[in-house]
């Protein structure tokens, strides 16, 4: 049977069998239902997960508001980087929007493995596309219209086109910060515009 996480890692590494068996010895496979929380506001992060199966919404509340933060879909990672980094509890909610299933790596057990220069070397990776990724969205946030933040994100975002299929679309106008309406009006006129 073929392990999904090798698969993942080595389609952006040049990582053999050998190189990823430490790291496959300290894997778990976790399931959540729908609607179910992966991590809870106040919950301290003590995992990087790989999403398998499934969509995962990670978002804050503020004002009684939802933020979208980020959606994630099979075979990106994800978690909450800062609660991660400073073992300080999380100020986002990660929600399990369809069945999800995860390969999950407990933070003790991965650093053990960062003293070896292959996982190091990966682990940097990661987290530079989840740094790109979160900077790129800073970015089209600040664009005034909702025209160009939509297209800023087609453009920039190498997982848009696979968020539009795949995310509730109403999840992906509040990551964009839109509203439902103008998110469906946008994502139409850019659209007609390509098809010109």
């Amino acid at each position: 049977m073929a392990d999904f996480l090798f698969e993942v890692l080595q389609e952006q590494f040049a990582l053999t069998i050998e190189d990823y068996a430490p790291l496959k010895q300290i894997t778990r496979e976790k399931h959540y239902k729908k609607g179910e929380f992966i991590l809870k506001e106040g919950e301290v992060e003590i995992y990087i997960h790989f999403l398998k199966k499934g969509i995962v919404h990670q978002y804050v509340t503020m004002n009684d508001k939802i933020h979208t933060v980020d959606i994630k879909l099979p075979n990106m990672s994800f978690n909450s980087l800062k609660s991660y980094v400073e073992q300080s509890p999380s100020i986002e909610n990660q929600e399990a929007i369809t069945d999800v299933t995860l390969i999950s790596i407990k933070k003790t057990d991965f650093e053990i493995l960062m003293k070896q220069y292959l996982f190091c070397f990966i682990y940097m990776k990661s987290i530079e596309q989840i740094f790109l990724r979160r900077e790129n969205r800073t970015l089209f946030l600040q664009h005034n219209s909702a025209q160009s933040k939509f297209k800023f994100f087609m453009e920039t975002d190498p997982n848009a086109n696979r968020l539009l299929l795949l995310s509730p679309q109403k999840l992906l106008a509040n990551y964009l910060a839109m509203t439902p309406e103008t998110f469906s009006k946008v994502k139409k006129e850019y659209f007609l515009h390509i098809k010109e």
